[in-house]
């Protein structure tokens, strides 16, 4: 019932970190800060973006996208956001903003992508009935 409840470790490398699953609230936040950051993008780029959006690689693009669920799941959400609402703890010393901002992209991409996984359901629904009997 309460998501912070639920964690999960995570190793990074040689470092373990623990995550918890978000709340709605927290993904709502995500959400938000993600349709937000987008939305400057494309009032600061105006025309430009227009012609990246009729362009052909652009269309390729988002057919591979919507092919993959699960990059699809990822971009829905704004990774820092996730990032600092999700982290517990980790071996390496207290969890601030600011050292959360300095893990590489690799690390933050990987702990970012166990966040999201651990805070929605699975994707494949045989996955989802499996851990709905083992609750």
């Amino acid at each position: 019932m309460f998501a912070s409840k639920i964690t999960k470790e995570v190793e990074v490398g040689d470092e373990r970190v623990t995550v918890r699953k978000l709340s709605y609230a927290a993904l709502d936040r995500a959400r938000e800060v993600r349709a937000r950051d987008g939305a400057v993008s494309l009032r600061n780029y105006g025309g430009e973006l227009v012609k990246v959006f009729r362009s052909e690689e652009f269309a390729e693009a988002k057919a591979k996208q919507a092919a993959d669920p699960r990059a699809a799941r990822y971009n829905a959400f704004d990774r820092g956001t996730v990032l600092v609402a999700g982290i517990a703890s980790w071996t390496v010393g207290d969890v601030t903003p600011e050292r959360i901002g300095d893990l590489d992209d690799e690390s933050a991409q990987l702990i970012f992508e166990a966040i999201v996984d651990l805070s929605l359901p699975p994707l494949d629904p045989r996955a989802a009935e499996a851990a709905r009997k083992n609750d």
